[in-house]
């Protein structure tokens, strides 16, 4: 399958990137200055329809993960209420739900949900104008996001190289990880591409005791996954290869607990880069499991994504609502 490379806005190389005032390469501006949609802007027709001709045997794979799977809920969400209620003649239902987490199982973060620096998200959006409406979720739900994703076995990767691997402990996944990752599938990265990486930290957690679910919901200082090394290496690999969004099935991308910069609280490198700098789509709590072990089964690792983001006018996040066609 050949996928169109040159089509599309030119993007310039990671280390040909302007920098802010700290040194920082700064991805804003790439697709205008009044762009609110970010990497995105990469999924073009041409790539959509090369995308779709990955579903050749009809497997279709849910990602979201139902409420009770995250349950209690982890970093001090509530727990999800659901009623329904009957209409008088009860042949009409209804139902009602309070406390929805949209980020609380599988999601989306919006371009919105981390700043690139104080006061400066994605493509120089101040807080004031975040809270105004700009960068909501809405802007990719009325656009929807839909491409070629690639499959990233990285549990397969770090038990080759250390048998003792635990998803439910930190351990970072780096360049030199990612790459014996990506050298399994036998396909390349091209731009418009969502990569999804599969640590098994859900599979993992679902296993746990429940004594071990609340103690991580009454204490995040406790919570601890693998996930992507929060480096510029890392930033820079993901970048270079046209990725428009990465998902995982972690709490967090990043290997948790991620380094905070001293003073700021935020988060180092991956967050504030993917999300402010460079208008990267991130995934969490993705159910990948079942997709998983389907492409170790047939060697194929890469596929259809079709993705509707809940259209939340303002919207910080949104439950993931997307299908892996196959």
């Amino acid at each position: 399958m050949y996928f169109e490379t040159t089509t599309g806005p030119a993007v310039p190389a990671y280390d040909e990137l302007p920098t802010d005032g700290a040194g920082r390469p700064c991805g804003w501006h790439v697709f205008g200055a009044d762009d609110q949609v970010g990497r995105v802007n990469l999924q073009t027709p041409a790539r959509i329809v090369a995308a779709a001709g990955l579903v050749r045997k009809g497997a279709v794979f849910p990602v979201n993960t139902a409420p009770d799977v995250i349950d209690p809920p982890l970093f001090m969400r509530e727990s999800l209420i659901h009623e329904v209620s009957a209409g008088t003649d009860g042949t009409t239902l209804d139902d009602r739900i309070d406390r929805f987490y949209p980020q609380a199982g599988a999601q989306w973060d919006s371009l919105s949900h981390v700043a690139f620096g104080a006061d400066a998200f994605y493509n120089g959006h101040t807080l004031d104008g975040v809270l105004g409406g700009a960068l909501g979720i809405e802007v990719w739900a009325r656009r929807g996001i839909a491409g070629r994703a690639v499959l990233l076995d990285a549990e397969s990767a770090m038990r080759a190289i250390d048998p003792n691997y635990c998803a439910g402990s930190r351990t970072p996944i780096g360049v030199a990880d990612l790459d014996r990752a990506l050298a399994a599938t036998r396909v390349r990265l091209v731009a418009g591409d969502i990569v999804l990486l599969y640590t098994g930290f859900l599979d993992w957690y679902v296993a746990q005791s429940d004594q071990l679910k609340r103690d991580w919901a009454a204490d995040p200082q406790r919570v601890e996954s693998a996930g992507l090394e929060d480096s510029e290496d890392v930033a820079r690999w993901l970048w270079d290869h046209g990725v428009v969004g990465i998902a995982a099935d972690n709490p967090g991308l990043e290997a948790w607990r991620p380094e905070f910069e001293r003073g700021n609280g935020m988060m180092r490198w991956l967050h504030p880069t993917l999300i402010g700098s460079f208008g990267m789509a991130v995934g969490e709590l993705w159910n990948l499991g079942p997709v998983t072990r389907d492409c170790r089964s047939d060697g194929v690792w890469e596929m259809f994504l079709a993705s509707a983001p809940l259209d939340i006018p303002g919207g910080v996040g949104t439950t993931a609502n997307t299908l892996l066609l196959k």
